[in-house]
């Protein structure tokens, strides 16, 4: 009986020990991925710097238009400042936006004739001349689509010009 009990308590320790050996791998390698680390959640802070750096920039140039002899409006019923700007800001991009979207973010009046702007401020194309109209460019480029298909990417810079001849009077040649 004495060497029952004593092989019973052989048994337990080695079952303990057992039972300690794999505690101890489970606890070091199971609960070891528990300290990797994670990418934080966005602060408010890192979201408005990542925002940030989705900027735009629109300019709504109507000069030509006032130096026209035909200009009708003046800066002041346009809502243009003294160089003619009638809009000159960043924005920020909060989806995927058009130029067409920026410029009724502007709260700007304008004429959207199926993607091409045919007046802004309530000047519009032809009214100093048979070649006079709105242009526009986005980091220096003519883009080849209407403003409602032109997608905005982070960094742009958007210009709408008045041009009273075709827009050579603002640079642009046609080739």
């Amino acid at each position: 009986m004495i060497q029952e009990v004593q092989e019973e308590k052989k048994v337990r320790s080695i079952g303990m020990r057992v039972f300690v050996f794999l505690l101890a791998l489970l606890l070091t390698f199971g609960l070891g991925a528990c300290g990797e680390k994670e990418t934080p959640p966005a602060t408010d802070k890192t979201a408005q710097e990542e925002s940030a750096t989705e900027v735009v920039h629109l300019t709504i140039d109507a000069s030509r238009y006032f130096e026209s002899d035909k200009a009708k409006l003046s800066k002041d019923t346009v809502g243009a400042d003294e160089k003619g700007f009638i809009f000159d800001e960043d924005f920020t991009l909060e989806k995927e936006q058009s130029i067409s979207d920026l410029l009724f973010a502007t709260k700007v009046d304008f004429v959207d004739a199926g993607g091409y702007i045919s007046e802004i401020g309530g000047i519009g194309g032809g009214t100093t001349g048979e070649m006079s109209g709105w242009l526009y460019t986005v980091n220096g480029e003519m883009p080849s689509v209407s403003v409602n298909a032109y997608m905005l990417k982070a960094g742009d810079e958007v210009l709408f010009v008045y041009s009273n001849d075709g827009g050579a009077d603002a640079g642009f040649t046609w080739e």
